[in-house]
């Protein structure tokens, strides 16, 4: 079953879009190359990270001391629900079009150990901390993962387990 995390951490320096966008989108994590986003150009990880800090430039009023929030969406290979990462990009398309609509969003399909099979498929999240519509902060709290989910399971057929950890 798929398992949702919220990666708790400060993310609070100048750096740190930089460094979650290109941890994201490196290319020996996107073995297969299945990245995409919602507000962005992505033409390379480097367009991406000036577009994050474009809207924190134009938005300042709203700046927040988190300038990313980092999702990662794991999959169990031994499970009996097995995935392609082609699936897994579905699946994390729609959770960037449920974020998308108001924050920037990207994410990598990290499958390196899909295709070693020593590892589990995975998906990388990073979300923009300001809304590019309004320049509103990104509600942070927990409800909003646990909405995210309920919209998941009504929208999708495939059985959702998430838990947070």
């Amino acid at each position: 079953m798929p398992n949702l995390i919220v990666r708790e951490r400060s993310y609070s320096n100048l750096y740190a879009v930089e460094y979650v966008v290109g941890y994201i989108l490196d290319p020996l994590k996107c073995f297969s190359g299945l990245y995409s986003g919602i507000g962005v150009d992505l033409y390379d990880t480097k367009a991406v990270i000036d577009h994050f800090n474009l809207i924190k430039r134009i938005r300042k009023e709203g700046d927040t001391k988190k300038k990313v929030r980092h999702l990662v969406l794991s999959f169990d290979p031994d499970k009996e629900d097995y995935i392609t990462p082609e699936q897994a990009f579905q699946i994390a398309f729609t959770i960037a079009q449920y974020f998308g609509a108001r924050f920037q969003i990207v994410f990598g399909i990290h499958d390196e150990g899909y295709y070693r099979q020593n590892g589990n498929l995975h998906v990388h999240f990073a979300i923009n901390t300001l809304s590019y519509i309004d320049g509103s902060r990104f509600p942070g709290e927990r409800y909003i993962f646990n909405d995210l989910i309920k919209e998941l399971r009504r929208n999708s057929d495939l059985v959702w387990d998430m838990y947070f950890t």
